[in-house]
């Protein structure tokens, strides 16, 4: 017979839940009878409206725009190109950052309204970057909003991200939806005026079950490109470029470690690659490296 396997949730959700009710000053609480189950509450304070002082939200994510100064630090060139990206496209300014003792000397001595942090950096990890800026403001009346970027949501890293003083976290790859939520808890949106309908792009390729298209198809129909870019399908075709070059030194950095029968520097390496490639949207690719992490 099938043997019964017992699902577990990670309560990751629960700890998600404590910190948002928490702050809008609410409280919240669990009954539980052995058993039986468990039953959660929660209570924040409103205040109740009017139908003449009601806005309508925002449709979606997509007219939702903010003013401000966004830092991305993130050493995977593949990631911070897509989260440099996902950032611009909600009106912000947008710095990157691949190093992260040159991120720590930015948010000290820099002026920027948010950061987005990658918690593994090689020289100095995301924890200690946000206690030592913490460390700088105290005494002062500056807070400088952290949100902590990982590829590890579980409860054990969202308390490590709180006790280090960031101020929210976020699960790799990055989704548009999510980053306007967490980034609207910090600015205040802008009025979004219509804008030109954006000239018809052309269709992407069949999709394919090695390949999440709709992740491709998703960066592609982002905020107008800036700077060097002309059009949505050149940010596309450097974001490939990226990839690939990614994708060669992390191979040989996995073929090194594999010889060398060092089963941590495997784990680590397909870790590091696993994060550009589900960035991309590299279903089968993602697939494997997700075995080979396991061998740390």
């Amino acid at each position: 017979p099938a043997s019964k396997r017992e699902r577990l949730g990670t309560g990751l959700g629960l700890a998600i839940s404590k910190r948002l009710v928490e702050a809008m000053n609410g409280s919240i609480g669990v009954k539980s009878v052995a058993g039986h189950g468990s039953t959660f509450h929660f209570e924040i304070p409103l205040v109740e409206l009017d139908g003449s002082e009601q806005e309508a939200p925002p449709e979606s994510f997509d007219d939702l725009q903010f003013e401000g100064r966004a830092l991305v630090v993130d050493d995977n060139e593949t990631n911070l190109f897509v989260a440099k990206r996902l950032v611009e496209s909600l009106g912000l300014e947008v710095e990157a950052e691949a190093e992260g003792l040159r991120a720590l000397d930015r948010m000290v001595h820099g002026n920027f309204d948010v950061v987005l942090l990658d918690c593994q950096l090689p020289d100095i990890d995301g924890f200690t970057i946000t206690r030592r800026v913490r460390d700088a403001e105290r005494g002062t009346s500056r807070h400088l909003p952290i949100v902590a970027l990982t590829a590890h949501a579980t409860p054990e890293v969202a308390d490590a991200c709180m006790k280090a003083g960031m101020d929210d976290f976020m699960s790799k790859p990055v989704d548009l939806d999510q980053l306007a939520t967490v980034i609207g808890r910090f600015l205040t949106p802008k009025p979004v005026f219509a804008q030109e309908t954006p000239k018809p792009m052309t269709p992407l390729p069949i999709p394919h079950a090695n390949v999440d298209f709709e992740v491709l198809e998703r960066l592609r129909k982002l905020a107008p490109p800036r700077g060097e870019f002309s059009s949505s399908d050149e940010v596309l075709e450097e974001l490939l470029r990226l990839f690939h070059a990614s994708r060669a030194r992390s191979m040989e950095a996995l073929e090194k470690a594999i010889t060398a029968r060092d089963a941590k520097r495997v784990g680590d390496e397909a870790h590091y690659f696993k994060s550009s490639s589900m960035s991309i949207g590299a279903l089968r690719v993602t697939e494997l490296l997700e075995r080979m992490e396991k061998t740390r």
